[in-house]
């Protein structure tokens, strides 16, 4: 997927009132995987423009408000550079890739293991075209984690953002700075995914009120972590019944009792 850039000059008065982060690298830097235990899930967060590494000031709360309400719940966050200016995009493409690596690094480390994913901002696009295979460079010939894996996809001020969809939430009607042109693929997993977005935004709605974008945490925080935490536990109970379901077949299977074994016989025969 091709994105129109922005000049920087617009960039910079958009988000002015923001302070520019220190370049993080990418390159040899992984992100460390502690595997969730229990009923809890994997989040995996993506921080948005100039924030600090880690889960960022936006997606923290969030990310702690749902660990303390689903036990055994933890926390990866994606390095990335997270840019604004100059070269947005340059590093929303190394979020593409950073998270393409950690997914499938994740999914080798915790197999089976319910992930939810959460980004806010530049992060929230990296999110969405990684599940939506942009061309990156990267390949990209499968997903990096199977989605029957995705308990819940939370989208903040997503720059990609298509108004109308069935999964969006929040009071804007408008569409991001870098609307999406095909949107089939994040739609086939609708039911999984939340993206807010608020009225005036500039990001997600090219509004004129940056104070919209900043304030998520305040306005829909509750939404959010309410969102994260009943897929986390949905597909956990999910994957519990079907752990049980499979015992009593397995027990059945393996059963050596004379009942078993004729009802064995006969089927030989048969």
């Amino acid at each position: 997927m091709r994105f129109q850039a922005l000049p920087a000059t617009c960039l910079a008065l958009l988000f002015g009132s923001l302070s520019q982060a220190q370049s993080v690298s990418t390159g040899a830097a992984q992100a460390r995987i502690t595997c969730p235990s229990g009923k809890g899930v994997g989040l995996i967060a993506v921080r948005g423009s100039t924030e600090d590494p880690g889960p960022g000031r936006l997606l923290a709360p969030i990310a702690a408000n749902a660990t303390n309400q689903v036990p055994g719940t933890t926390l990866t966050s994606v390095d990335y550079p997270a840019r604004l200016i100059p070269d947005y995009l340059g590093s929303e493409q190394e979020g593409v890739v950073a998270l393409t690596a950690l997914m499938r690094s994740y999914a080798a480390a915790c197999p089976g293991a319910p992930v939810v994913l959460m980004g806010y901002s530049q992060g929230a696009q990296v999110i969405a075209d990684v599940l939506s295979n942009a061309t990156t460079p990267v390949d990209n010939a499968a997903q990096p984690l199977s989605t029957n894996d995705v308990a819940g996809i939370l989208l903040i001020g997503d720059p990609s953002r298509v108004d109308g969809k069935p999964f969006n939430a929040g009071t804007a009607n408008g569409d991001g700075l870098f609307s999406r042109k095909d949107s089939t693929a994040l739609e086939a997993m609708g039911d999984k995914i939340l993206s807010i977005c608020n009225d005036g935004d500039p990001v997600c709605d090219r509004g004129i009120n940056i104070a919209v974008h900043l304030s998520y945490d305040e306005t829909d925080g509750v939404q959010a972590t309410q969102f994260v935490v009943s897929k986390a536990m949905k597909m956990v109970a999910a994957k519990q019944a079907k752990a049980k379901a499979v015992k009593p077949a397995a027990a059945a299977a393996n059963s050596t009792t004379p009942e078993a074994n004729r009802r064995r016989a006969t089927a030989w025969v048969a």
